[in-house]
């Protein structure tokens, strides 16, 4: 087995469905089933069964995942170390974020960092936090950028980027008592972000909120909410140039202290002797302490 074996296995597992695993891969269905087949001989195993819900990997599949998922992120770390080892900052640098952050904030970030460092390679994931935060934790990625408290997940080394204030937003002032009895737009998010409503909510009111709507996407929320159809919670670094068209108001604690959605970026210590790693690092310290993140 070589790394595109190791690559093959890991994405069949993770579609559980061989012909999404081959549109993935690029190559023919026959031709993966043929190589899945070459493997099963060599091994002397049966690497998955099928069933009318997807693919069930066995003990020894599950355990031949394991170790492709080893070797891939041995591979990444030798090639990691082999770009160090020529002497200046280059080499490929795997980021991941969250999604709404690479769409707000990262594009005029990531060019500068660029423009310092030509000869980096960046590989950027975008998506949920949970979702970032889980390909941190499997080492596929070497810097995770999420929004929420992880504490319980990562407590390796960092960085606070910001906190962001949580606010409600409407078209039109809005009385606070009034809020269950009003439409309210709710949008996908991560569990993370969810709860921290959720929260909100349940220590400000004993009935669930109203929601008349559910979209897919935040954009679409407030665009919703420009046309006076409801109102919804929402970190306030998402406003855009809006907060003089629209009502804003911060969530507070039963204290009255504010509520906060934070930054976080997360990184591991045993990779900051790589060029690429700490020179973004000390490129996102740097920013902070400029103010301009």
């Amino acid at each position: 087995m070589d790394l595109k074996d190791w690559f093959m296995i890991k994405t069949i597992y993770d579609a559980r469905n061989i012909t999404r695993a081959a549109d993935q891969l690029h190559i023919s269905q026959p031709a993966l089933t043929y190589r899945l087949k070459q493997i099963e001989t060599e091994l002397s195993i049966k690497i998955f069964s099928r069933s009318r819900r997807g693919i069930i990997f066995t003990p020894e599949g599950e355990y031949l995942v394991e170790y492709a998922t080893s070797m891939m992120t041995q591979y990444r770390q030798f090639k990691d170390r082999l770009m160090d080892m020529k002497g200046s900052v280059h080499g490929e640098l795997r980021i991941g974020i969250s999604s709404n952050y690479a769409h707000y904030k990262l594009p005029p970030i990531l060019k500068e960092f660029l423009d310092m460092y030509p000869n980096i390679q960046t590989k950027v994931n975008t998506g949920w936090s949970a979702s970032i935060l889980k390909s941190f934790l499997n080492e596929e990625i070497q810097i995770g950028i999420v929004r929420g408290e992880y504490d319980h997940d990562w407590d390796g080394p960092k960085i606070l980027m910001n906190e962001d204030p949580m606010c409600l937003i409407s078209k039109k002032p809005l009385h606070f008592n009034n809020l269950p009895n009003l439409p309210q737009i709710s949008y996908k998010t991560d569990q993370n972000l969810k709860h921290l409503i959720d929260k909100w909510w349940k220590n400000n009111f004993n009935r669930p909120p109203h929601i008349m709507m559910e979209v897919d996407k935040l954009e679409t929320c407030k665009e919703l909410i420009k046309q006076g159809l409801g109102y919804a919670v929402i970190p306030r670094y998402l406003l855009q140039n809006e907060e003089e068209t629209l009502f804003v108001q911060n969530l507070r604690t039963p204290e009255g202290e504010l509520i906060y959605r934070k930054l976080w970026l997360f990184y591991r210590e045993k990779e900051m002797n790589l060029s690429v790693v700490k020179s973004f690092v000390d490129f996102i310290q740097a920013k902070l302490k400029e103010q301009h993140l």
